[in-house]
Formats: C-alpha cells, structure tokens, sequence
C-alpha cells in the first residue's frame, strides 16, 4: 500500500511551506509553485503554469488523495 498522497498548491508561500514542512514526516507530498522556487528535502516540487497545456496535462496525471489549495 502506498503512502498516503497529498497535493499543495501554493506550496511557495509562507503559510505552504510551513505547511509542507509538517506534513511531510507522515504524508508523501507533491508541491506545486508557481514563480518562486521551492527545495524542500523529501517533497515532490513541481512548476506549474496553468496557461501552459503540458502543465496542466502533468497536474491531471498526479495521483492525490488529497488537496490543500493554498495558491490565491
């Protein structure tokens, strides 16, 4: 059974990456930023650009459990 999977956008900002940085000792995280980058050790990071079509093709192929929309 894997871990189980959680997706945060907004990842970058304050409240994301304290958010990110709890969760990430009992959950698998897959963050999402925008412009700043982000480099957290053991978090999937990933760049999206939702006016960009191969971006939003790679967001509908992750596997989350879970949302936490942080991203305004």
């Amino acid at each position: 059974m894997r871990p189980y999977r959680i997706l945060v956008t907004g990842a970058s900002s304050f409240l994301g990456a304290h958010l990110i940085t709890q969760l990430r000792a009992r959950f698998q995280i897959v963050a999402l930023h925008h412009h700043t980058p982000l480099s957290v050790r053991g978090v999937e990071v990933l760049k999206i650009d939702l006016t960009r079509e191969d971006h939003r093709k790679r967001l509908q192929r992750i596997d989350a459990d879970a949302v936490i929309h942080l991203a305004a």
